[in-house]
Formats: structure tokens, C-alpha cells, sequence
């Protein structure tokens, strides 16, 4: 048989074998060359690592109070057998507590929560003796939920009498005044803001005036007032996390008197004007253990000019102090106030003035036992009165009236009040003194050539002030309201060693109301009383003024929610009363009118 016959019948695996063996020696020349050619060193780190150890996983553990809520009480507690129940009063007083940052929510509006229109406005007139008349008017509006419209008007005037029918028999003391105003304001969960246009008018005669000649023949001079003003205001609600309280406002006022109406040919009126810019300011916030509290007050006035440009006076008053309180039954102010002014051609020899001063400003309280209160204060503070301010006190200054603030540098007082259910009793002693004190004082006249007596002149000096008195107010029953108040006091000129004019050395006031008819009848008295006083620095008989006792009665009856009636009745025992030289007032006059609500 020929031999390729034998090489074709070799088995399969038998070519393998022979073709692995010839690929062998070329796979490992190939990997010669290869290793070569790259000189890096061989891998030598381990391919596979044990690790050896024990994991042990703990989580902590959460310790729950025990749910005693859900456990059926005990039928019968343990009490302890020495245990006694407390039954004395509560006697933690509110002033011992820490001032609360709560206050108390703003209540809505009393129509919103009867359903019921309220009351829009009220008019009350009434007339009597001498014709002496007066006219009020109230009127509000809700203009929408939030924002409210007001109005008031006051009215009052009298032909008068004769004051003088022996010596003067044709002389009259006539008079008018009015007073009104608008405000417009709206609430937010903030603050409330407002607006508000008011003035004045006023006229009424000089009639205390005499001449030493010609009382009959010289003509009583009459003096007319009139102005207004405008102002913007703003108070935060209770809510806010502070109190702020303030106001601006921008008033003209003009006064003119024809004095020397029958000594002149020209203008024979004699006018003082003023315009005037007002500031005040209160704000108060909450500290960690206490309250911090911060005035202030600013004006500025332009006298006889158009505009405040050439101001004449210029005065303010700025404080700061910490409120906080002190254990259990203090409370602590301590602060410190500056007190300054310029005013420009107002002393008696037209020359200016300036000064300025810091005075602290500190309060203490002390609440021992409950409804008692005792304290000490200096409170210094400045009042810059405005035209219309002197005049209102005094309505009959002829010369042109110099005006200065006045600063109270110290101004001490130490008292104790007492509250016994509806009772209060209260006692206070204090010392006043200012470097320029504002005071009246009548003057001689003789060196004009026209009228002998009654002219008053403004007049400042250095004053010290001790007074000492007390109050007290009831309620006798939920209608029967009464209260009484008293005050005896020293008042001196210390660069003149003279007692302040016009100061009496002995006040009151006391007023009792009487509520009957299921409220629909309102009886009310007040009584003002000043004792004896001199009305110039000249201590002589001539210049004394007797004592001034006014008391007036006041009733009001409602017949129907809408128609009542009132009635007046003034100066019932004073006679003809005497407040200011030469000048008495009207005597007794009842007056009665009505009163309407729309």
C-alpha cells in the first residue's frame, strides 16, 4: 500500500499535538523580543489580601419615660399625715413681677361687633343769662374699616354785663370764642396715623382798662386773636416689639388789640404774630431685664415775620433713661435730660438770652405692701408756652408779650399714694427751680399817657418753688364719684427777695358726679379755688387780689337715644370773681339747651 495512504489515516488528535509543539518555540522567541523592547520592572504586588478580624456593630439604646398617663390611678392617694392644705392668700404683688413682653390685643371696632350703626355725631347748645350761649359739635365717620373721620367745634360767647355800673355805667365786657378741628386717621396692624387741620378765633374787650382823665371819653379797646394749624402724628399698636409716640406740627397766630385807636391817625392796631414748629417724641423698648426710654422735644418760632426765617426762639428738651426693677418691690429710673434755649431780643431790655443745662432725670418706686406705693423723683422739663398759650392764661397782656421758654433744672417731689378698694389717698412734697420762671405781673401804665391800671407784662426771673398737698378720690357707690385736692406752696423771686405775682399760696380743686336713671341723667359740680395773692413783686395792699372760689354745675338728661337736654349753672357763690386785677368775671348765669344725636 503507498505510503501517503498511511499519513492521511493518522488520527486527529494527533495533528494537534503536532502543530502545538512546532507553535511552542516561536510563541516564547516572540515574548524575547518583546520583554526587550520594555524595561519596567515585573509586578510583584499581591493579587489577593486577607484580612483578619471580628466587626461588631452596636447601636445605642433609647430609654423612654414611662407612660404613666395610661395607668389607672390609685383609688385611694397617699397623703402624707402631717400635710396640711395652704389657704392664705396669694400676696405676690404685680410690681414684683418682671415687666411681661405680652400686651394686650387691639379690639375691634364696637359696630363690628353689634351689627349696629354707632353713634355719628352729637350737638349740644344752650343759652342763659347776659345771653351767654355755647354751641358743641362732635361728627365721626368711617370712611372704611380702618380709617376714621372727626370733627369738633367748640363755641362760646356772652354780650356780658357791667362790671363797674357806679363808675362806669356804659362799660360791657362782651366776648366770642371758637375753637375747631378735623382729623383724619387709619389703622394698620402697625401703627395709627393721622392728620389734623385745626384753628381759633376769638374776640373780647379790654374792659379793666382805665384812663386817670378821660375814663369817660377814651374808647375800651378790644382784641381779636385768630389761627390755625397743621399736624401729622403717629403711635405703633401694642403688638410691636416698641412704643413710639410722635407728632409734628406748623401753626400761624396773630393777635391785634386797637389799644391806641383814638392816639393815632396811622394804623392804631397793635399786633403780635407768630409762627411756630413743634416736635415731640416717645419711643420705649423692651431690654433683657428692663426698658429703655427715650424723649424728646423741640420747637422753633418766628415772631412778626412772614415765615420762620430770622427765628426768634429756638428751645429743646432730650432725655434717655433705663426703667428696671430692683428685687421685689423697686422700681428704678435713672436717667439724664439737657434742657437749652435761644431767644433773641425777648428779655425786659430786648437783649437775647441763651442757657443750658443737664439735670438728671431719676425715679424711684417702692411697693412694700399691697395698694401702697411710695416714691422720690427729680423730673426736669421744659415748657416753651406758644402766643395762643399766653393769651389762653392771661387774656389781657396789652404790652407786646416777651416770650421765653421756661426750664425747671430741678424739679424734686417725694409722695405716697394708697389705694383701699375704690378709695385713694395720696400726699407730695416738692421743690421747684428755674433760672427763668414765667410769670405775670401787673403794671403801671401812667408812662404810655393813656390808661392808669390794668395792663399785665410777662416777666421772667429766677424762682424757687416749695409746695407741699395731697389728693383724694372715691367711688361712695358704682354712680356717686368724688374727688378732692389741695396744695399749699412757696413761690419766690430770689433775685428780687419778693414773692411771685399772681402765686397763690393756697390751691384746691374738687369735683363730685352723680350718675342716675340707668345712666341717663349725669349731674356733675367742680369748684376751683385760689386764695389771696399779690399781683406785683410790691407787696402792698394796693396790689392785693382777693381770694377766687368758682363753682359751676353741670346736668344732662337723656329723654330718648336721640333728644336730651342740658343745663349749666356758673359761678354760683363766687360773686364777682376776681382772677386777674380790674377784671371780674361774669356773676351767676344758668343756661339750658339741648342735646341731639345723629
Amino acid at each position: 500500500m503507498p505510503s501517503y495512504h498511511k499519513c492521511a489515516l493518522y488520527p486527529i488528535w494527533m495533528r494537534i499535538v503536532l502543530i502545538v509543539a512546532f507553535a511552542l518555540p516561536a510563541a516564547h522567541a516572540l515574548g524575547q523580543e518583546t520583554d526587550a523592547r520594555d524595561p519596567s520592572l515585573p509586578d510583584l504586588a499581591p493579587r489577593e489580601v486577607e484580612i483578619r478580624g471580628q466587626l461588631t456593630i452596636t447601636f445605642p439604646s433609647l430609654q423612654r419615660q414611662p407612660l404613666i398617663g395610661f395607668n389607672p390611678p390609685p383609688r385611694i392617694p397617699e397623703v402624707p399625715l402631717d400635710r396640711r392644705p395652704y389657704i392664705e392668700p396669694y400676696k405676690q404683688e404685680s410690681a414684683e413681677l418682671p415687666p411681661s413682653p405680652l400686651q394686650p390685643p387691639s379690639p375691634p371696632p364696637v359696630s363690628t361687633l353689634t351689627g349696629a350703626k354707632p353713634n355719628r355725631g352729637e350737638f349740644e347748645a344752650a343759652a342763659g343769662k347776659y345771653l351767654t350761649r355755647f354751641v358743641r359739635i362732635r361728627t365721626g365717620i368711617a370712611l372704611t374699616e380702618t380709617a376714621d373721620f372727626t370733627t369738633k367745634l367748640d363755641y362760646r360767647g356772652s354780650d356780658g354785663y357791667t362790671p363797674f355800673e357806679q363808675t362806669l355805667p356804659n362799660r360791657k365786657n362782651p366776648f366770642d370764642a371758637l375753637e375747631a378741628s378735623a382729623s383724619l386717621q387709619t389703622k394698620s396692624s402697625f401703627a395709627v396715623t393721622g392728620a389734623t387741620v385745626d384753628g381759633f378765633f376769638e374776640n373780647y374787650s379790654l374792659y379793666g382798662l382805665r384812663s386817670p382823665v378821660r375814663s369817660l371819653f377814651v374808647p375800651v379797646p378790644d382784641r381779636e386773636g385768630r389761627g390755625g394749624a397743621a399736624s401729622v402724628w403717629m403711635r405703633t399698636q401694642n403688638n410691636t416689639a416698641f412704643n413710639l409716640d410722635a407728632k409734628l406740627r406748623y401753626g400761624s397766630t396773630r393777635y391785634q388789640t386797637d389799644v391806641f385807636a383814638d392816639l393815632r391817625n396811622e394804623d392804631p392796631n397793635f399786633t403780635r404774630v407768630e409762627n411756630r414748629l413743634d416736635f415731640t417724641g416717645n419711643l420705649s423698648f423692651p431690654l433683657s431685664s428692663g426698658s429703655l426710654e427715650l424723649d424728646t422735644k423741640a420747637n422753633t418760632t418766628g415772631l412778626d415775620t412772614g415765615s420762620l426765617l430770622g427765628t426768634t426762639i429756638r428751645s429743646f428738651s432730650v432725655g434717655g433713661g433705663y426703667r428696671f426693677l430692683y428685687g421685689n418691690v423697686y422700681r428704678v429710673r435713672l436717667g439724664l435730660r439737657a434742657l437749652g434755649f435761644e431767644a433773641k431780643g425777648q428779655t425786659q431790655a430786648g437783649a437775647t438770652r441763651r442757657a443750658f443745662y443737664l439735670s438728671p432725670d431719676l425715679r424711684l418706686d417702692l411697693y412694700p405692701k399691697k395698694g401702697l406705693n411710695l416714691y422720690i423723683q427729680n423730673h426736669p422739663s421744659l415748657v416753651a408756652r406758644s402766643l395762643g398759650d399766653l393769651y389762653r392764661e392771661n387774656p389781657y397782656l396789652l404790652d407786646e408779650p416777651r416770650m421765653q421758654p421756661t426750664l425747671h433744672t430741678i424739679n424734686a417731689e417725694t409722695g405716697v399714694r394708697y389705694f383701699i378698694g375704690n378709695f385713694l389717698i395720696a400726699g407730695r412734697a416738692g421743690f421747684e427751680e428755674a433760672p427763668n420762671y414765667q410769670y405775670f405781673e401787673s403794671v403801671d401804665g401812667r408812662s404810655l399817657g393813656t390808661y392808669a391800671e390794668g395792663l399785665t407784662a410777662v416777666r421772667y426771673g429766677k424762682a424757687r418753688i416749695y409746695r407741699i398737698g395731697g389728693e383724694s378720690a372715691f367711688a361712695l357707690t358704682t354712680r356717686l364719684h368724688a374727688s378732692v385736692s389741695l396744695e399749699a406752696r412757696k413761690g419766690s423771686l430770689t433775685e428780687l427777695s419778693a414773692d411771685i405775682p399772681y402765686f397763690a399760696p393756697l390751691t384746691g380743686t374738687a369735683t363730685l358726679s352723680y350718675i342716675f336713671a340707668n345712666d341717663k341723667g349725669l349731674i356733675q359740680t367742680s369748684t376751683v379755688y385760689e386764695s389771696r395773692r399779690y399781683s406785683s413783686h410790691e407787696q402792698t395792699e394796693n396790689t392785693r387780689v382777693g381770694a377766687y372760689l368758682n363753682l359751676d354745675i353741670e346736668a344732662s338728661y337723656q329723654v330718648s337715644p336721640w333728644i336730651g337736654i342740658v343745663g349749666r349753672a356758673e359761678n354760683l357763690i363766687g360773686g364777682h370773681l376776681t382772677r386777674w386785677a380790674n377784671y371780674p368775671e361774669i356773676p351767676a348765669s344758668v343756661m339750658g339747651g339741648l342735646r341731639i344725636r345723629f
